[in-house]
């Protein structure tokens, strides 16, 4: 059972309560007739769970390999692609994702073009693991509906919109990319299809 008071389709979460502005709404997702999910770290609630950095154990059935986070999936991922046994091993061995997200930034015979190709796909298949694992996560992620999933960091305009949760909403023509959303939007998709088959 979901703790009371957290986010579902009818009582919108973010900084604001009020529905977007028909006037504006053309220049939203159409599917996000609610306000957007905003979240960043993962002690905020309530959705820090969306975070990378949020604990949540899962494993890898290609491997067999547990993780303690997206975060480490993520960083250990980069060191894998690139051959760094030495780097995969130091980043499995430390719980801390602040810890994992610098080992992730040493990773030897680094290349950023061959790692853009694929980056995305593989932080959507540690959210798809993530929450297909964790049947608590799931319901949460699947609460939020249809609604736009935004990584309100300030610091990051790839994987966030390059805005805090205050500035966001009304900054939104100057939104970086926010793939980390994105992401958690396409593995909320796959977790949808995949219930609604069996």
């Amino acid at each position: 059972m979901l703790d009371a008071g957290r986010c579902d389709e009818t009582s919108p979460c973010g900084t604001t309560n009020e529905l977007i502005p028909s006037r504006g709404r053309e220049k939203h997702n159409k599917k996000s007739i609610r306000p957007p999910v905003l979240f960043h770290r993962e002690y905020e609630e309530p959705h820090g769970y969306l975070s990378q950095w949020y604990i949540s154990s899962f494993t890898d059935p290609s491997t067999g390999q547990t993780y303690n986070c997206a975060e480490q999936y993520m960083m250990h991922q980069k060191a894998v692609f690139r051959h760094d046994d030495s780097t995969a091993a130091s980043i499995l061995a430390t719980p801390f994702p602040k810890d994992q997200k610098a080992l992730g930034r040493c990773v030897a015979n680094w290349d950023d073009d061959a790692w853009d190709e694929i980056k995305e796909k593989v932080v959507e298949e540690g959210s798809y693991l993530k929450f297909s694992q964790n049947k608590e996560l799931r319901e949460r992620l699947l609460l939020t509906g249809e609604r736009e999933l935004v990584e309100a960091s300030a610091s990051d305009r790839v994987w966030g919109v390059g805005f805090n949760a205050k500035e966001a909403l009304s900054r939104r023509e100057e939104w970086g990319t926010n793939l980390l959303g994105k992401c958690l939007m396409k593995a909320r998709e796959r977790i949808k299809k995949g219930m609604s088959s069996n």
